[in-house]
C-alpha cells in the first residue's frame, strides 16, 4: 500500500509562531499595528477591514484582558503613586488583595498573548511575565515555568539557559522576600557544561519545565555546532564570522553569537559537542526517571494532553507532565529537527534497555 500523504506526526500540523506581517498579504514592511489588540499587523486600513471578521474575536479578547489589568493598575497607583516602583512591598505583591488581583490579571493577559501565536504576542507576554516576577518574587503563579520556553521561541537561548540555571541553583535558602537581594542576575553561563545540578538523585525535586527546556537548548546548540563543523571541514578558508552567518541561516538560537570563540577550530567544536552529548544523555535519562510521562507526551501528544487543563499534581504525575507540555511544546515544534532527534534518543535508550535484559 502507498504511504498516506500529509503530515505523519502531531508536530507537523501544530501551530507555529507567526512572524510580524500583514495578516492578508503577508507584507513585512511599513506595517500598522492593530490599535485594539496591539499584536496583529496590517499593511493598510483596507486589509485591516478585510480581516476584521476573522480577527474581531481575538482582538476583543486581548483588549479586554489588557484593559482589566490596566484598570487594576490605575486603582493601585491612585492609592500610592510609587506602588509599582519604589514602594517597600514591590516584590511581595501577592500578600495584598488588590495587588494580587493585578498579578492574576497580568497572568491571564499573558496567556492570551501567547495564544495569539504571533511573535509580537510572545514578546509582549514575556514582558508581562517578567513584570509579574518583579512584583512577586515568590512567583505564586508559576511564570518561571513558562518564561524559558518563550525565550527559546524567540531565539534567546542563552537568556533561557541563564534563567533555568539561576532557578535551579537558587533553592529554598534564597532570600525571596528581601527585594534588596538580586535575582535572575546570572549572565553568560556555559550551556555545554555538565548537568549535575539537574540530575542529582535522592529526592531532589526537578523543575520539569525548565529541565526539559535545557535539553532543548542543548539540542539546538548541538545542531548549530554540527552544521558549523561540517561547513568548516568543507570550507576551511571561511572566517569565523562567515561560519556563524551561515549557521544562523539554518538554526535558531543566539548562543554561538555569544561564544564565537568555539568556532575557531574543529577541535574546539568537537569538544563542545562531546560535552553536549554527555549532558544530553544524563539530563534526558534524569527526566525520564523523574517523570515517565513527559517524553512520551512530547513525541506523541493526544488531544487531552495538548488542550486539556491539568489538575493539582505531585512530582512525577501525569498532570505535572501535561502542564510541562503546555509550557514547552511550542518551543519543541518550532525548533528544526529537535523532535526527530528526541525520537532518536528514545530509540537508543530502548535498544540499550533491551540489551541489558
Amino acid at each position: 500500500m502507498p504511504e498516506p500523504e500529509g503530515p505523519q506526526h502531531v508536530e507537523d500540523i501544530y501551530p507555529k509562531l507567526i512572524s510580524r506581517h500583514c495578516e492578508i498579504c503577508k507584507k513585512t514592511d511599513s506595517l500598522l499595528r492593530c490599535s485594539g489588540c496591539k499584536v496583529y499587523f496590517y499593511c493598510g486600513r483596507d486589509h485591516q477591514v478585510q480581516d476584521r471578521p476573522t480577527h474581531k474575536s481575538t482582538c476583543k479578547t486581548l483588549n479586554t484582558h489588557a484593559k482589566k489589568a490596566d484598570a487594576i493598575k490605575e486603582k493601585i497607583l491612585a492609592m500610592d503613586a510609587q506602588a509599582l516602583t519604589t514602594h517597600e512591598n514591590v516584590g511581595n505583591f501577592w500578600t495584598f488583595e488588590v495587588p494580587r488581583r493585578y498579578l492574576q490579571a497580568l497572568y491571564a493577559y499573558g496567556e492570551m498573548l501567547i495564544r495569539s501565536w504571533r511573535q509580537v504576542g510572545v514578546e509582549e507576554s514575556l514582558a508581562v511575565y517578567r513584570e509579574v516576577l518583579r512584583l512577586d518574587r515568590g512567583d505564586s503563579q508559576g511564570v518561571r515555568r513558562v518564561i524559558p520556553g518563550l525565550l527559546v521561541r524567540l531565539g534567546r537561548d542563552q537568556e533561557a539557559y541563564d534563567f533555568c540555571k539561576w532557578y535551579q541553583g537558587a533553592g529554598a535558602e534564597f532570600e525571596w522576600d528581601d527585594v534588596r537581594v538580586p535575582m535572575l542576575d546570572l549572565k553568560g553561563a556555559d550551556p555545554t557544561e555538565g548537568v549535575g545540578m539537574w540530575t542529582r538523585e535522592g529526592g531532589v525535586y526537578l523543575a520539569l519545565d525548565q529541565a526539559a527546556t535545557v535539553v532543548l537548548i542543548k539540542m539546538r546548540l548541538m545542531g548549530s555546532l554540527q552544521d558549523a563543523l561540517l561547513l568548516r571541514e568543507r570550507r576551511p578558508d571561511l572566517s569565523v564570522e562567515a561560519v556563524l552567518a551561515a549557521v544562523k541561516e539554518s538554526n535558531a538560537g543566539d548562543i554561538l553569537e555569544r561564544h564565537v570563540e568555539w568556532l575557531a577550530d574543529a577541535g574546539s567544536m568537537k569538544a563542545r559537542m562531546e560535552a553536549l552529548a554527555e549532558g544530553l544523555e544524563g539530563l534526558y535519562n534524569a527526566i525520564g526517571r523523574y517523570n515517565k510521562h513527559y517524553w512520551r507526551m512530547v513525541l506523541q501528544p493526544g488531544e487531552k494532553e495538548l488542550n486539556g487543563m491539568p489538575g493539582p499534581y505531585s512530582a512525577g504525575s501525569w498532570d505535572e507532565a501535561q502542564l510541562a507540555l503546555m509550557h514547552t511544546y511550542s518551543a519543541w515544534v518550532e525548533s528544526p529537527l529537535a523532535i526527530p532527534a528526541l525520537r532518536g534518543m528514545l530509540m537508543s535508550a530502548h535498544r540499550e534497555a533491551g540489551g541489558q535484559r
